[in-house]
């Protein structure tokens, strides 16, 4: 985004403010233990989009004018990076236990919802015995 911002491109300088404004919302972020300090975590997390804004000219070189913009540029670009990767975890994590996340996170039906609800109605009426039922039986067959 340097050349774009007529900004340095130095990757380290980058690191340090990202460090530096992130700060506040990683000590405010042990708040969120605490339902009812939630508010004050969100409000280290403002903290620092300030801190980022106010260091953009110092660290980075980048016109005062143009530092809201780059602000927020980089914070829409943590959101669509953030929510991508969400998605991929979610997709992940679902398929782990069995469960379609096609259909559980955007309400629409994959190609395996329909074979799953037609066993499930199959078994419901032909009403088979399940290991419950099977096991006692096989104790009163013992007797």
């Amino acid at each position: 985004m340097g050349p774009r911002f007529a900004s340095r491109e130095d990757i380290g300088r980058a690191i340090q403010l990202v460090a530096y404004s992130c700060t506040p919302a990683w000590v405010a972020g042990i708040l969120f233990i605490v339902p009812a300090l939630a508010a004050l975590g969100f409000l280290g997390g403002i903290y620092g989009f300030y801190l980022m804004y106010l260091g953009l000219p110092h660290v980075m070189n980048i016109p005062q004018d143009k530092a809201l913009k780059y602000l927020a540029v980089s914070i829409l670009v943590v959101i669509v990076i953030n929510w991508t990767i969400s998605m991929v975890l979610i997709s992940i994590v679902f398929s782990m236990f069995g469960l379609n996340p096609m259909k559980t996170v955007s309400g629409t039906q994959g190609p395996e919802s329909g074979k799953i609800s037609a066993y499930h109605e199959k078994s419901e009426t032909l009403a088979l015995p399940g290991p419950a039922s099977r096991l006692e039986a096989l104790c009163h067959t013992q007797r």
